[in-house]
């Protein structure tokens, strides 16, 4: 399968990460799985910004967006990497929950200026 841009696999606004795909590795099905969540991927991270936005400073970690929101975790984890790296949310420095498994995750919040202009 040819990796295609944004605009080619038809959300019209083209994607801005990822060259144009949502992650991805080099292998055929990985590729071909990135075109199938293209469409939707941009409404999916809202859906994740919203909530981390709804937490406030208390922030979320994956799991917790990924029960609020009942989406996987390999759904969940590259859109707030998407997030991230578009510098709308951070790293909740010194704050971590334990997992249902008993293990210690990282927070993420919206940035506390995003917050106070409720912008996205």
């Amino acid at each position: 399968m040819k990796q295609r841009s944004g605009k080619e696999a038809g959300d019209g606004v083209g994607y801005p990460f990822y060259d144009g795909l949502p992650p991805h590795q080099k292998p055929e099905t990985s590729l071909e799985a990135a075109a199938l969540i293209l469409p939707s991927a941009l409404s999916l991270r809202d859906k994740v910004y919203e909530y981390l936005q709804a937490c406030g400073s208390r922030g979320a970690t994956d799991r917790e967006i990924e029960a609020a929101l009942h989406m996987l975790g390999s759904t969940v984890r590259p859109r707030r990497r998407e997030l991230e790296m578009a510098g709308r949310i951070e790293l909740a420095r010194g704050l971590k929950r334990l997992t249902p498994n008993g293990r210690w995750a990282r927070v993420w919040r919206v940035k506390q200026e995003q917050l106070k202009l409720g912008e996205w």
